[in-house]
């Protein structure tokens, strides 16, 4: 996959009160190592404790939805931040996400956002694993993608070996702010 070169932008007008802001980067691939320091930093970001909720909704109230995603893939997958704001906040929105990942960059993650991060993460796969049709799922999945039938019952032990140093080298791998691929909806 041929690395970005610049920002680039594509947008679509609707007749919507939000906007809807989705700011990628190239991802990973399933079985790059760094996966689990992906899906670390992706729950550092997301969910009601995560970064960006507690900044952008909460403190500054410039997010009605706002988290960010990974998906990998057989080829590299992507990481994004997406964010749905009121019509006229839209500048300040994509520059609270833009400074929160540069917050994150620039300062690392702390040792309490590592803990409720893996926390989560190895909590909601357990859960996740008491379904037979999800067993199945990632069993043929895993098998399919090279990695092993039973590559999914390491999970736990992948994200709990997760450090902040890990979080910060694949933030730095994925997050890089002068080629990133900004999609909006308006």
């Amino acid at each position: 996959v041929p690395a970005l070169q610049r920002v680039q932008e594509l947008s679509l007008a609707k007749q919507r009160s939000q906007v809807h802001v989705m700011l990628g980067f190239p991802g990973l691939r399933v079985d790059d190592p760094d996966a689990p320091a992906l899906h670390v930093l992706t729950q550092v970001l997301s969910g009601q404790g995560g970064r960006l909720f507690l900044e952008l909704r909460d403190r500054q109230s410039l997010a009605y939805q706002v988290q960010a995603s990974s998906l990998e893939g057989l080829d590299p997958g992507m990481f994004m931040v997406y964010i749905a704001s009121a019509l006229e906040k839209e500048q300040q929105a994509r520059d609270g996400v833009r400074g929160e990942l540069v917050k994150l960059l620039e300062g690392g993650v702390s040792e309490e956002e590592l803990v409720r991060a893996r926390s989560y993460l190895v909590g909601s796969h357990s859960v996740s694993m008491q379904r037979f049709g999800t067993q199945a799922s990632l069993l043929s999945l895993d098998e399919l993608y090279g990695l092993g039938a039973t590559h999914h019952l390491r999970y736990g032990e992948r994200i709990d070996k997760v450090t902040r140093d890990d979080v910060m080298r694949v933030a730095r791998r994925i997050i890089d702010l002068e080629r990133a691929v900004y999609a909006v909806v308006r």
